[in-house]
């Protein structure tokens, strides 16, 4: 079942997916790589969510309770996101000096 969100976040309006979320990217100023490249690292990111939720002091009662808010990456379209010419979530990403 494809879950939808409040606003609209791509070009497929509510639906609650990653690739649908990267077809706007340029109403944020970022190019399809660089919104991809984002991505990936939030993914990253999120995918250590109850290891930092257990860090600060979160019981595992707790953590079950708020679980079903953080969706797999790849449950929502992440493959779709990393497609040959757009960084991979799982490379290193570079520095962003510019």
């Amino acid at each position: 079942m494809a879950l939808s969100c409040i606003l609209g976040v791509g070009a497929r309006g509510r639906l609650a997916t990653l690739d649908n979320a990267l077809s706007h990217a340029a109403q944020f100023g970022l190019d399809p790589p660089e919104a991809a490249q984002m991505i990936g690292e939030i993914a990253r990111k999120a995918r250590e969510w109850r290891n930092t939720f257990e860090r600060f002091g979160a019981t595992e009662a707790q953590c079950d309770k708020v679980q079903m808010a953080f969706r797999r990456p790849r449950d929502i379209g992440l493959e779709k996101v990393e497609t040959p010419g757009l960084p991979s979530a799982r490379r290193t990403t570079k520095s962003r000096k510019g």
